[in-house]
């Protein structure tokens, strides 16, 4: 009889630890959710200063902040959740929340643009693949789903517009490229420029010059959105361009391959259509011909990759080339990097062999900062 008792004893005393160790769980849960709503919510300490106008794909720094994201594991409660998506103050070495995923396995796509204080992400459960759902940010968490269909190409946003590229067939079955802009308020949609299939992925708009590269023929289409005029330019030296960067209202960089395979940065006047070397990138490693989403011009100087992966600098109006970060200083092969570009830093959000982190240098090449992230 005395045996039973203890055995009894024994069974409740184990039953009211295991309940109380689960609540215990379930409560360190709920504050955890608790502390991340709050978190999204509360009043955040961030003065941009620089800002831009119209930004694309791939711009995730602003001023010097730039945004990264970090996945939950079985170490980060609450696990159950998403991915969580931060901005990082790099002066103040601080991160804000500024948009947790609720519910299990859903992501941020690798590519954001920043622009204001607007986020435009793409999130939710990608399962494998892209995740599908465009959304909208402010700093403070709050968002907006946008009616866009996922498949857009080379979106960029301004204050009011989202501007995109997509393929449409018209009423007698034929395909053709649109680029255009819809008002993020109405959700009203208008076409800038289309020409046949497949002519193009992306193009830039600076200042009321749309600029847009013509697969198909092989030229550089420009459209001035003020007065609707286009025109079609033949390429420097048959130089296809693969990034276009504004360097000032009529003049831009442009960074392509020339008809010899080659690696090349040239400026070109808009007005006059004559076009300049500025210097050759590729470094002399005939297997790699990958060139970074990201490339910047800056005080005089462009900022880009030199097709090994290591980051140059170079004089725009000289063409002298500088290493500033070599490629082992990052990680090895970084053709899954993102580069970003803020006031004072440069910061690359690299993976790796299964390895991401942040890190931040100067535009000296120094390396200020260095973040592991998941």
């Amino acid at each position: 009889m005395k045996k039973n008792m203890v055995g009894k004893v024994s069974k409740e005393q184990t039953m009211k630890v295991t309940k109380l160790i689960l609540k215990i769980i379930i409560g360190f849960v709920i504050l955890q959710m608790i502390y991340l709503l709050a978190s999204e919510k509360l009043p955040k300490d961030i003065s941009l200063g620089e800002t831009r106008e119209i930004g694309r794909m791939g711009d995730h720094a602003q001023g010097n902040y730039v945004l990264y994201t970090n996945r939950n594991t079985i170490l980060s409660a609450p696990f159950v959740f998403g991915a969580r998506l931060y901005l990082y103050d790099i002066e103040k070495d601080k991160s804000y929340l500024i948009k947790n995923q609720k519910l299990p396995f859903q992501d941020w796509d690798m590519k954001m643009c920043f622009v204001g204080g607007q986020i435009l992400a793409y999130g939710g459960a990608g399962m494998g693949g892209p995740p599908p759902d465009i959304r909208l940010l402010s700093l403070n968490g709050k968002e907006q789903e946008l009616q866009l269909d996922v498949s857009a190409y080379g979106v960029l946003l301004s204050k009011s517009k989202v501007y995109y590229a997509e393929r449409e067939r018209d009423s007698a079955g034929k395909w053709h490229m649109n680029a255009g802009r819809m008002d993020i308020k109405t959700g009203e949609k208008e076409i800038l420029l289309q020409r046949g299939e497949d002519a193009f992925e992306s193009f830039y708009i600076y200042g009321n010059n749309l600029l847009a590269i013509d697969e198909n023929e092989n030229k550089l289409i420009v459209k001035n959105l003020s007065m609707g005029k286009e025109s079609e330019d033949e390429f420097y030296e048959g130089l296809y361009p693969v990034q276009i960067l504004e360097k000032t209202n009529q003049t831009v960089i442009i960074i392509g391959l020339d008809e010899k395979e080659v690696w090349k940065a040239v400026e070109y006047n808009l007005e006059s259509k004559q076009g300049r070397e500025i210097t050759t990138l590729r470094s002399g490693r005939d297997d790699i011909y990958y060139l970074w989403d990201n490339s910047t011009y800056k005080d005089g100087c462009l900022y880009c990759n030199d097709v090994n992966d290591n980051l140059v600098r170079v004089d725009v109006d000289t063409g002298k080339k500088e290493i500033i970060v070599e490629a082992s200083q990052i990680g090895g092969d970084m053709s899954d990097c993102v580069v970003s570009y803020c006031t004072d830093y440069i910061a690359i959000e690299a993976y790796y062999e299964h390895i991401k982190k942040l890190l931040i240098f100067d535009y000296d090449g120094k390396l200020v900062k260095k973040m592991g992230l998941l």
